[in-house]
């Protein structure tokens, strides 16, 4: 009986997931009011680059995101190919105004060179 009890009084860290004892779970932000451990107490994720900084380290962008200064003025695009989302200045220039990630950039070249170049 006492290990139900006990089972029943972990709960996850909200941001790493790890179960911890409730006691040991504190909240660090009145507006997400979502329960931490002492670890990520006062770190949280940029929410483009996905790095972790200190809570005061980042701020609201344009679209409400919470975002590290190097992303603050940095625009997400989509590969006119495979269409996963980069920096505007990680994409580079194809033909009809389109712009294509580096490996996507190398297909299209390859394959307005060999006709016949097919790939996945």
């Amino acid at each position: 009986m006492e290990n139900k009890e006990e089972k029943n009084e972990m709960e996850p860290c909200r941001r790493c997931k790890k179960m911890h004892h409730y006691t040991s779970l504190r909240i660090d932000d009145d507006y997400l009011e979502e329960p931490v451990c002492r670890d990520c107490s006062g770190f949280r994720k940029c929410e483009r680059c996905c790095n972790k900084f200190e809570l005061h380290e980042l701020i609201l962008d344009k679209d409400n995101y919470f975002v590290c200064l190097h992303c603050k003025d940095r625009e997400l695009n989509p590969c006119c190919r495979c269409k996963k989302l980069f920096f505007e200045y990680d994409l580079n220039y194809v033909l009809k105004g389109d712009y294509a990630c580096g490996t996507c950039e190398e297909i299209i070249e390859k394959s307005r060179e060999d006709p016949e170049y097919m790939s996945d």
